[in-house]
């Protein structure tokens, strides 16, 4: 399976062995897509290799971004304006629902129903729209840079992201009605690809897919980064670990992180003004 084939798109190569239609082990070979960025690295500034980590990952471009920021800013030692963090969490938590949107309609794709695929393909564009009213890119955004961001929000900006969030909202409870008590997709999804503990320990399980396993363990509340310690949300955990379990976490985390993004209206419109 791959590298060839157009859903791998050159980043991995699996050797499957088949027992009739049963896959009896997989192989994965990664590394075929491998763009060079620790070498580029190594000669570059870091304000220079932050537009790399936009490519690192194609769904959670800024969440790469974050991650370089955060680590040069605490081997400063150094504090961001409340204004500037609210903004990060919030671009960051859409982004979250931006990836969540594409595994959860894939998912769905994938058991022969496409009208969900296209409903999330469609709040997916309006924050696509968010990210080009931002810096005027819509997926590659370096809208996050050393020390602070590249701009503010521009004036009655709240306006289009409060019609973002409200549908986003609408259909995560379209999922919910549609998807999680519908007994087919439950029977098609319970019981399939299922993970052990051994998989947790020893394999770099993480997310979603450590919390499917019982692994009560989120970043965000543990590690604190940035300012999520202010915020009030929850986390949800399984203990099955198949793609039921793996696909109701998602459901529940894109939840989450717009919970997180109406806490930070306010406090982003509290710290320093209107928008």
């Amino acid at each position: 399976f791959g590298p060839q084939h157009p859903a791998a798109h050159g980043v991995l190569c699996c050797l499957l062995y088949f027992i009739g239609e049963y896959i009896l082990l997989l192989d994965i070979n990664i590394g075929f897509l491998h763009r060079g960025v620790e070498k580029l690295s190594e000669f570059k500034t870091v304000e220079q290799i932050l537009p790399y980590f936009d490519r690192l990952d194609y769904v959670s471009v800024v969440c790469n971004e974050h991650l370089l920021s955060l680590a040069f800013e605490n081997l400063l030692r150094c504090c961001l304006a409340l204004r500037v963090s609210f903004i990060r969490m919030l671009i960051v938590e859409f982004t979250r629902c931006f990836n969540g949107l594409l595994i959860i309609s894939a998912t769905t794709m994938d058991l022969g129903c496409m009208s969900p695929m296209l409903w999330a393909f469609e709040e997916r564009d309006k924050i696509c729209v968010f990210y080009d009213l931002c810096c005027g890119c819509r997926m590659h955004l370096a809208f996050m840079v050393l020390l602070g961001l590249l701009d503010d929000f521009v004036f009655g900006f709240i306006d289009f992201l409060f019609c973002c969030l409200s549908s986003c909202l609408f259909l995560i409870d379209i999922y919910d009605m549609l998807l999680i008590n519908d007994r087919n997709f439950y029977l098609r999804l319970r019981g399939l690809s299922i993970l052990d503990l051994f998989d947790l320990m020893y394999l770099s399980c993480s997310g979603s897919m450590s919390r499917s396993l019982g692994m009560v363990w989120d970043c965000r509340l543990y590690s604190s980064y940035e300012l999520y310690f202010l915020l009030q949300y929850d986390y949800c955990f399984c203990y099955t670990g198949d793609s039921f379990d793996r696909f109701y976490i998602r459901l529940f985390d894109m939840r989450m992180s717009l919970l997180i993004v109406k806490q930070l209206f306010f406090g982003i419109f509290f710290t320093f003004g209107f928008l």
